[in-house]
């Protein structure tokens, strides 16, 4: 069984010794066909010819050697990139897109905790800090209750941090709270900035804005009570 791929190249950019390699490397049956139309360079088309691979990753391989799948945290940290340029609504634009966006989270925060001999316990706290940004308290607090949820922390509910009051329920306007899973320190203060969603701190790599209802979509969970 054989899988054929249709590849166009460069001529002007493909060196002898590329296609050598390529084909002592994968075994490629190389095929010049005729040069395409219309072309400002010359381009021609290869049929390669691969022996049926095992998996999509011998497919990515045989193609392009040394061409890795996208890791979580490049994923991720691509993520921070456009949110902050303001153009990362493809991650979150769909159902799909934004479970790939919570597996990524998962997956870069369990080998987070590998990396640093860590197993989430009472005993062993990650090096993990939370920031939520919000309009409104409640909602900030019902987001890292679930951010907490989600990373199997403790969830601990903030102390204001606001000039003349007292209750968490009477804070008014938009909000910050900041949260260390190490230490508990938990406080919510008032936030000037526009920014809203939550930003996700592992170590020294800080990842976000995430959206705050990232992990609870259909708010099926109660509101923490204030």
């Amino acid at each position: 069984v054989h899988l054929h791929i249709k590849l166009a190249f460069d001529c002007d950019k493909m060196q002898t010794s590329q296609l050598s390699a390529l084909r002592s490397s994968t075994s490629l049956t190389l095929c010049c066909g005729s040069a395409l139309r219309r072309r400002p360079k010359l381009i021609r088309e290869r049929v390669v010819t691969v022996a049926a691979p095992s998996s999509s990753k011998d497919v990515i391989e045989a193609i392009s050697p040394g061409l890795q799948p996208e890791s979580p945290m490049t994923l991720l940290q691509e993520f921070t990139k456009q949110e902050f340029k303001g153009m990362a609504q493809s991650y979150v634009a769909s159902k799909e897109s934004r479970d790939r966006l919570r597996e990524a989270i998962m997956s870069a925060y369990s080998t987070f905790n590998t990396n640093s001999g860590i197993t989430p316990s009472p005993d062993t706290i990650p090096d993990v800090l939370l920031g939520v940004m919000s309009s409104d308290v409640r909602l900030a607090v019902r987001a890292l209750r679930d951010w907490c949820d989600s990373l199997g922390l403790e969830f601990v509910m903030p102390s204001p941090r606001v000039p003349g009051v007292q209750q968490l329920s009477a804070v008014r306007g938009s909000v910050y709270i900041k949260y260390n899973a190490r230490t508990k320190a938990c406080y919510v203060s008032q936030y000037l900035g526009r920014d809203r969603g939550v930003l996700l701190q592992l170590g020294q790599v800080q990842l976000g804005h995430f959206p705050l209802g990232l992990w609870d979509e259909e708010q099926r969970k109660p509101a923490p009570s204030l």
